[in-house]
């Protein structure tokens, strides 16, 4: 099992699988969640998720019509997203995981968007906006 957690622990989760389609996200929004250069995601399906600590305290931004961000409501660490869209996966935050994973992201979105501080150095594709993004079920 996989478990991940909030910065100050108060929120704890755990799914089964490694995640799939892991990607780092340069899009304004994302640079804005995280305060950094970019977010890092990967699936999860939501049959193998399971919250084990705290889940009363989760907040929830609504995006926008279809994404809902959920947070901690003490420390502000940013969990996961929900697209409305995919009703069968979870997007988690990797940073917030404890456990090592085998996933690695296989590509960059929104390099169009990204800060101009920043310089990705790897050899991941670069994808202007959603990188074919489509609903994607576990492999």
């Amino acid at each position: 099992m996989h478990q991940g957690y909030c910065q100050c622990q108060s929120i704890q989760y755990s799914f089964a699988n490694d995640p799939f389609d892991c990607c780092y996200c340069h899009c304004s929004i994302c640079r804005r969640l995280t305060g950094s250069a970019m977010g890092s995601y990967g699936s999860v399906p939501k049959s193998e998720f399971t919250w084990t600590k705290g889940e009363e305290l989760l907040s929830t931004f609504q995006q926008n019509t279809t994404t809902r961000r959920l947070f901690c409501s003490l420390c502000g660490s940013y969990l996961l997203t929900m697209h409305s869209a995919d009703k069968n996966n979870n997007f988690i935050s990797l940073g917030c995981l404890e456990t090592k994973i085998e996933s690695r992201p296989e590509y960059h979105q929104f390099v169009g968007s990204k800060a101009g501080w920043d310089t990705n150095t790897d050899n991941l594709a670069e994808h202007e906006g959603w990188a074919d993004w489509r609903l994607k079920e576990k492999p």
